[in-house]
C-alpha cells in the first residue's frame, strides 16, 4: 500500500478491504498432496509455484477476459480519462500498456492458493477440495491466516481474495473501483503512488476473478512477481511437484516484524492438520506428528487428525 493515504486507499479499493476486514475471523487451509505437505513443513515454508501451471490455466483467461470487457466499456474509458489528466503520460501509458503485460506477467507470477475453512469442517475437510486436490494420499494444512491479512509493504508478496463472479457482476465491482477513484480525486493527483496500487490491483483482479461455479473453494491468493520487487524474506528454489521439476518461490514461515508478519512460525501458524482419504491414514498421521515435532510444534499429536470422510480413493 502507498503513503498517499491510508483513508483513501481504504475509500477506493473497498472492494478488498471489506473481505480483509471479514476475514479477520477466519482460518485458511490449503490442500495438498501429503508428499508435497511434508515438504513444505520441512522447509519452514509457504511454497508459491508459478500461475502457469494452476489446475485450470483457463483461470486465468476468464479473468483477463472479464478486464479486457470492462477496460473497454463506458467504465473503462471514463477510468482512463481520469488517468490520462491527472498523471499524463504516466497515466496513458501504464492503461494502453495493460494487455501486453498482463500477458508478460502471467509467466512471471508466483501464487499460493488457501481456502477460507470453516470449524465445522475441522473433522473431515471439505469434499469438493479432497476430490480435486486429495490425489491418493490428500493432506490438508489448517493455518492462522494473521500474516497474510495483516497490512504489510515490505514482504514482497500481496494476498487478494478470489472473487466468483459472472460478468455482469465483474462490471458492476470495476464500476465501483471507478466510482470510489472519482470520489477520492483530490488524493491521487499526480501521485504514483496511486498508479502502483492502481496497476497491481488490475492485475490482481484478473489473477482473482474466477467463474461463479468455483464459489465453494472459497480461495485467497498470495501473489508474488519476484521481477517487480524481490525481498530477502522469499527465495527461490527447484522443487518436483507430483513428478514435475519446476521454479518455486519459499516464503519462510518465520517472523518478520518490519515486514508485520507476525504468528508466522510453525506452532503459531499450523492450526491443525487434517489427513485426507488414503490407503494409511494412521501412518501417514504419525509421520505428521514426527514433522510438525521437528519444526518445533508442542504436543504435534493433538494438531494431527484423520479425516472422518467417507470418499473412496
Amino acid at each position: 500500500m502507498s503513503s498517499y493515504s491510508y483513508n483513501a486507499f481504504n475509500n477506493i479499493f473497498s472492494y478488498l478491504i471489506d473481505r480483509f476486514k471479514e476475514a479477520q475471523l477466519l482460518r485458511f487451509v490449503h490442500y495438498t498432496s501429503a508428499d508435497v505437505a511434508m515438504q513444505i513443513i520441512g522447509s519452514r515454508s509457504v511454497w508459491m509455484r508459478n500461475a502457469l501451471t494452476m489446475n485450470d490455466y483457463s483461470e486465468l483467461e476468464y479473468g483477463r477476459n472479464c478486464l479486457m470487457v470492462a477496460l473497454s466499456s463506458s467504465g473503462g474509458i471514463k477510468l482512463k480519462n481520469i488517468i490520462e489528466t491527472k498523471f499524463g503520460e504516466n497515466g496513458i501509458g501504464l492503461l494502453a500498456d495493460i494487455p501486453r503485460m498482463m500477458d508478460k506477467h502471467n509467466a512471471a507470477t508466483y501464487i499460493s492458493c488457501m481456502s477460507e475453512h470453516d470449524a465445522s469442517e475441522d473433522l473431515h475437510g471439505r469434499l469438493s477440495m479432497w476430490r480435486a486436490y486429495g490425489g491418493n494420499s490428500g493432506v490438508a494444512i489448517v493455518v492462522n491466516n494473521r500474516p497474510f491479512v495483516a497490512h504489510n509493504d515490505e514482504l514482497g508478496a500481496n494476498t487478494y481474495p478470489v472473487h466468483y463472479l459472472p460478468i455482469s457482476d465483474f462490471m458492476s465491482l470495476f464500476n465501483k473501483l471507478v466510482y470510489n477513484i472519482e470520489n477520492n480525486i483530490s488524493y491521487i493527483q499526480n501521485n504514483v503512488g496511486f498508479l502502483n496500487d492502481l496497476w497491481r490491483n488490475l492485475q490482481a483482479l484478473q489473477f482473482c476473478i474466477k467463474h461463479p461455479g468455483f464459489r465453494e473453494e472459497r480461495e485467497w491468493r498470495v501473489v508474488y512477481r519476484p521481477k517487480d520487487k524481490s525481498t530477502d524474506h522469499i527465495s527461490g528454489d527447484i522443487v518436483s511437484v507430483r513428478g514435475t521439476p519446476q521454479q518455486i518461490y519459499k516464503l519462510k514461515l518465520d517472523d518478520i516484524p518490519e515486514a508485520n508478519f507476525m504468528g508466522a512460525s510453525p506452532a503459531e501458524f499450523i492450526d491443525l492438520i487434517i489427513i485426507g482419504p488414503c490407503l494409511y491414514p494412521e501412518i501417514v498421521r504419525e509421520a505428521f506428528v514426527l514433522q510438525l515435532t521437528n519444526v518445533g510444534v508442542i504436543a504435534a499429536e493433538n494438531k494431527v487428525i484423520v479425516s472422518d470422510i467417507p470418499l473412496r480413493i
